[in-house]
C-alpha cells in the first residue's frame, strides 16, 4: 500500500462535520452526533474558562443568526 498523495484520494466525498443547527459552525460530527463548538444536543452551550485566554483576534463569537450561505444550505437540505 502506498502512502502519501495517492492515498488522499480515498478521503474525497466524505463529510465528517456538517453545519450545526444551533451555532452555525461546521462542527457537528455526523457519526458522533455532537457539535464540537457548542456541544449540541446538550441543553447548555459548551464553554470553558480557558477559552477566555485566547488572543482577541483568534477568539470568535458564535454566529447566532443565519447568514446568507447558511440560508442557502438550509434551503437545499
Amino acid at each position: 500500500m502506498t502512502k502519501g498523495t495517492p492515498s488522499f484520494g480515498r478521503h474525497s466525498g466524505k463529510k465528517t462535520h456538517i453545519p450545526c443547527r444551533r451555532c452555525g459552525y461546521r462542527s457537528y460530527h455526523v457519526r458522533k452526533k455532537r457539535c464540537a463548538q457548542c456541544g449540541y444536543p446538550d441543553a447548555r452551550m459548551r464553554k470553558y474558562r480557558w477559552t477566555n485566554k485566547l488572543p482577541l483576534h483568534k477568539a470568535r463569537k458564535p454566529q447566532r443568526s443565519p447568514g446568507m450561505r447558511r440560508k442557502a444550505l438550509i434551503k437545499n437540505q
